[in-house]
């Protein structure tokens, strides 16, 4: 269909002017697409009939769908839409789909870096460092940055005590029996009366430098009861339990070793 009408109308015979071709184009006009669902001929009119267009091409509501822009994947230049045409803060977050801003898409940040919020209040995401440090920030002592697994753990570990402070061995036994039996014990082989409150504690392994800590519990006389270590080595520990005034006694004994 025609798109152009012109403004001059020649009959059989006419003679063609300067005039009558300028015409042509001069007093041309749109003609109305058919369909008039991509582009429209602007020929508005007030309530009262009076023409309030000027005659151009314009695009109705709706008009253009993605099956008038150009798609050419092959050449970029062919693209219909490129950044110079869309206008500044002219997208808005209801225009974007869920899930279409991909990680790919995000600015790029520093190695050992996540986005977060460190300023104390509601405020946009910036990176926030992650430090690979074994003291737990003592190298940098920073307190809004984040650690690794890695560091944690070393922290930890370099935290628990030398195992030469550990619990060796311990144990708890009733001394008024006449072969007493380990209780609650660790690392305790054996335990042999040698006669009325005095007592050999046997270690399963042999402990370098013991050093060992010993109480009475639940004595049976009205004096306070008393426990001692007597003598100590890496294998066993002698333990003496009774009374300034009446001497060696049996009581309930309790034996820590570290």
């Amino acid at each position: 269909m025609p798109i152009l009408k012109t403004g001059q109308q020649f009959s059989s015979g006419d003679q063609v002017t300067s005039q009558k071709l300028m015409d042509i184009a001069d007093l041309a006009t749109f003609e109305e697409p058919a369909d008039g669902s991509t582009i429209i001929v602007n020929n508005e009119f007030y309530n009262n009939g009076q023409n309030n267009g000027d005659g151009k091409l314009k695009v109705p509501a709706n008009g253009i769908t993605g099956n008038e822009l150009l798609q050419d994947a092959t050449d970029d230049n062919n693209r219909a839409v490129t950044t110079d045409h869309i206008k500044d803060l002219n997208i808005t977050t209801e225009k974007i789909a869920n899930d279409a801003v991909t990680s790919d898409k995000l600015e790029h940040i520093n190695n050992l870096n996540v986005l977060g919020n460190v300023s104390g209040s509601v405020a946009a995401p910036v990176p926030v460092e992650i430090k690979d440090e074994d003291d737990m920030g003592g190298e940098s002592s920073s307190n809004i940055a984040l650690v690794t697994q890695q560091s944690i753990k070393a922290y930890v570990d370099n935290s628990i005590p030398d195992t030469s402070q550990l619990l060796k061995a311990k144990c708890t036994f009733d001394g008024t029996d006449t072969n007493p039996t380990v209780n609650d014990g660790f690392n305790v082989l054996s335990i042999t009366k040698n006669a009325d409150g005095d007592y050999t504690v046997t270690f399963d392994n042999a402990i370098t430098n013991p050093v060992a800590s010993v109480t009475a519990l639940q004595a049976q006389n009205t004096n306070t009861m008393d426990a001692s270590i007597y003598s100590i080595n890496q294998s066993t520990v002698r333990i003496i339990t009774g009374t300034n005034t009446s001497g060696r006694d049996d009581v309930t004994v309790h034996l820590i070793v570290f």
